[in-house]
Parts: structure tokens; sequence; C-alpha cells
């Protein structure tokens, strides 16, 4: 009977909307706000401190890692 109850909950939370993940409490305003119509985006990489070139952070590698980023999302 146990058991049952555990498959019961579970089955529950995975056919929630949410499919189990905490919800992002994100505005139908906020979402509108992210949405650019599938226009290019700008990579902007401010100045670098002194300290990143002591562990090879460059411009460059800032920017594959968004650009990575932003198409795997």
């Amino acid at each position: 009977m146990r058991r049952r109850i555990t498959w019961l909950v579970l089955l529950a939370i995975f056919a929630s909307p949410t499919g189990g993940a905490a919800a992002q409490d994100i505005s139908p305003r906020e979402r509108f706000e992210l949405f650019n119509a599938c226009r290019p985006m700008k990579i902007v990489v401010e100045e670098l401190p002194a300290a990143a070139a002591d562990i090879d952070l460059t411009e460059a590698a800032i920017q594959a890692t968004v650009e990575l980023r932003l198409r795997s999302a």
C-alpha cells in the first residue's frame, strides 16, 4: 500500500504543469522583454581586470562561452 501511494505522489508531481521543476515567476511583461523576435544579439564584454590574464581569461573566450550557452538555450 505504501509503495502505491509513493508512485501516485511521484506521478502527481511529474504530471504537474511544471514537470516537477520549480516554477520561475516570470510575469508576462518580463517574458515580452526577453523576446527579441529572433534578431541577432550583441555581446558586449567590458574591460577585463588585470588578474584575468593570470587565468587566461580573454574577451574571445568569454564571447565563445556566451554564444555557446545562448545557442544551447
